[in-house]
């Protein structure tokens, strides 16, 4: 008989997965205690993955395994383990991902205590595939940007901060928020820093320090290509630079109607941050603003790397 680990809190766990025999048994474990429910969708692996994952949801009776027919690309394998989120709260998490034992249990009371408190997450540890080396980082640890009163400071604190706050996609949300904003057409270069944006444009995103996210970096993530082609494989044009610069544009555009930016100073004084923050970026047809933000924002992009190469 299946072992019985589910606990009635409202709280539905997601896990996409593609070939990750080596890390899915851990990860699956290190949540599958927390959850009323625990949803994996199998985008057609080609290792031991399925294998892995049929004998997990033989061994406890809250897990839900779903394989897809063929290769759907991570985006939609993202989004098809959402359509089986049924209860009030959910979380996504990375196949390849450990949390602590209290993650859930420590980030519920702080979405039940505060309405106006969309999501929470945790602390964030990396654990690096090269060399096996972990760091904490303790920027992340002090942001309360997800908690300042007003939507223009909680999206300009998410964007502008240089803060890992990306990793609060593997946070703990309100179901209905989530499936909401994620219906959106987030462009899907950047959509995890789209939904995010959404997210606190509506609402509050809180950081617990009491309670750890382990993330685990592929030792080819700065090989954008790779990256891609697991977002999309093949759904989409595999254009990187159409791509960067598209989602550039979707950002600012983002700022500029969250912010209710009025007037040419505003206008130019967001378009230089987002370049200098995002990269050079190229409007389509005649943009005066382009003609005068890109030479500045290029020099200020280069003296920012240039200060960073001198301090290390």
């Amino acid at each position: 008989m299946p072992e019985t680990s589910a606990i009635n809190n409202g709280v539905t766990i997601g896990i996409p997965v593609y070939n990750e025999e080596a890390r899915i048994d851990a990860a699956v474990r290190s949540v599958v205690g927390q959850c009323e429910k625990l949803v994996i969708s199998d985008n057609a692996s080609t290792d031991r993955t399925s294998e892995l994952c049929s004998a997990l949801a033989a061994e406890f009776d809250n897990i839900e395994y779903h394989l897809q027919p063929e290769n759907i690309g991570g985006l939609k394998n993202w989004l098809a383990v959402q359509q089986h989120f049924k209860t009030e709260f959910c979380m996504l998490m990375g196949a390849h991902d450990l949390v602590d034992a209290n993650y859930v249990a420590t980030l519920r009371p702080l979405l039940e205590a505060d309405a106006s408190v969309l999501g929470a997450f945790g602390l964030l540890e990396y654990e690096y595939e090269a060399d096996g080396s972990r760091h904490v980082d303790e920027s992340l640890e002090n942001w309360r940007g997800g908690m300042l009163e007003t939507s223009a400071a909680r999206v300009q604190a998410l964007l502008y901060s240089r803060v890992p706050v990306v990793w609060a996609v593997y946070g703990l949300y309100r179901t209905r928020t989530l499936r909401e904003i994620y219906s959106r057409p987030l462009h899907p270069y950047g959509v995890d820093v789209m939904f995010l944006a959404n997210l606190l444009s509506e609402g509050k995103l809180q950081m617990s320090s009491a309670t750890r996210y382990h993330g685990w970096i592929r030792d080819n993530r700065g090989n954008r290509f790779k990256y891609l082609d697991r977002l999309l494989h093949g759904g989409q044009s595999q254009d990187l630079a159409s791509l960067k610069n598209e989602f550039r544009i979707a950002k600012h555009e983002f700022i500029r109607d969250t912010l209710a930016l009025s007037g040419f100073v505003d206008e130019f004084r967001y378009r230089m941050l987002s370049t200098i923050y995002f990269g050079t970026f190229k409007y389509p047809g005649m943009d005066p603003l382009f003609y005068l933000t890109y030479p500045a924002a290029k020099i200020a992009r280069r003296v920012i790397r240039t200060r960073r190469k001198l301090a290390r």
